[in-house]
Formats: C-alpha cells, sequence, structure tokens
C-alpha cells in the first residue's frame, strides 16, 4: 500500500475496493464551521461533500469555515505490505497533511477533523537572583542589554523559545521580569509550565 500525495477521498476509494469482501462504509463527517458562523437551511451532503435530495438540514453554511476534509493529503511512503484495516487507517492519520482522527461506528468508519484543543493558562510567580538571572539571559542573548525590564523580558521570553518551549510565541502567553526586585510573573500554557520553571531554575543556578 503506497499513497504518494493522495487526496484522503482518493485513498478511501482505494482502501474501499480492497474490502469489498468487507462491506465496509467510510464516511467523511461535514466540516465543522469556525466559531461565529451562524447555521441556516441547506441540502444534506454525502460522504464526500456532494449534495443529495435531502434538503431542510440545519448545517453551517455561512461564517468562515474551518478545515475541509478535502484538503488533507496522505503519504504513505514507503510503502506498507500485509497490514491491517486498522493499521492502514492508523498510518493514514498519522501521516495526513493536517490532524485527523477516525472513529469506527456501527454503520462504517468516520472520518473527522478534531476540534481545537482548548489550551489551558496558568499563571505563575517565581522568585530568583536579578542580577544572576540578567546576566545568563543576556549571555544566551549573544549580547549586553540595559539592566531594564522590559527589555530583560523580552530576551527572557526568546530564551524559552530557543530551549523548545514553542508555546511561548502565543499571544496569550506573558512574561515580566522585574530587574529591581527579582520577581518574575509568567502566564504560560499548562503543559509547558514544568519546563519553563526548570529553564528559570538554571538560569537561578551559581553554576
Amino acid at each position: 500500500m503506497h499513497y504518494d500525495r493522495l487526496t484522503l477521498d482518493e485513498v478511501i476509494m482505494d482502501v474501499m475496493s480492497q474490502t469489498q469482501g468487507n462491506r465496509i462504509n467510510f464516511v467523511m463527517a461535514p466540516t465543522r464551521p469556525r466559531p461565529g458562523a451562524n447555521p441556516v437551511a441547506a441540502p444534506v451532503l454525502d460522504a464526500f461533500g456532494n449534495p443529495i435530495a435531502a434538503p431542510g438540514a440545519i448545517v453551517p453554511a455561512r461564517g468562515p469555515r474551518g478545515p475541509d476534509l478535502s484538503m488533507v493529503i496522505i503519504k504513505i511512503h514507503p510503502a506498507l505490505r500485509d497490514v491491517t484495516l486498522k493499521e492502514t487507517l492508523d498510518a493514514m492519520v498519522k501521516t495526513a497533511s493536517m490532524p485527523i482522527r477516525y472513529q469506527v461506528e456501527d454503520y462504517g468508519v468516520v472520518f473527522e477533523i478534531p476540534p481545537p484543543e482548548k489550551k489551558i493558562y496558568l499563571t505563575q510567580l517565581m522568585k530568583v537572583v536579578p542580577d544572576r538571572v540578567w546576566a545568563k539571559v543576556n549571555e544566551l542573548s549573544g549580547g549586553i542589554a540595559p539592566f531594564d525590564s522590559n527589555m530583560t523580558s523580552k530576551r527572557l521570553r526568546a530564551v524559552l523559545l530557543k530551549k523548545g518551549i514553542h508555546s511561548m510565541s502565543d499571544k496569550n502567553t506573558r512574561i515580566f521580569f522585574n530587574v529591581e526586585n527579582g520577581q518574575i510573573l509568567i502566564r504560560a500554557v499548562e503543559e509547558d509550565m514544568p519546563k519553563i520553571k526548570e529553564v528559570i531554575s538554571q538560569l537561578n543556578s551559581r553554576k
């Protein structure tokens, strides 16, 4: 089984052709709207987005829409051999060009784009030795900056990004390092907070 940048529906058609004896149905779930879309009456769509004669269903037809399953590209290379249907479906999900998932229902296998995960933010206050952290932040930033809270806060954010904490590019995160009293106020994604605290502890160490 080998797919070189085929669309999801093309891959599904090929998988269906190879599982005809099992009479398995594959369904592509309708695209979820983005927040703010206004639902209006529209025809029902079949598994591949084509209208069928059953008007009156309520679907989100106006407003900005989320990603479309028809945009998903699958690339499985090198070819898979002697794999089960589940292994095939798992490979499709892992190699998809955007996050997708499948669910096995009584009537068949349903592909859909999962809803975006809601991020949880935590706010914490850390106490450090200000001149020590300031010096190490400057060292990692490649130059000496003034002993200034705003400038050092920006550089500290850059250091966290360099350390692989990419969520610090999120506009909802906050970081303020008061170089006068050594307090660092951080608002960050919950799952990254332990790593952030670890990095700041390293900056605050004597080594």
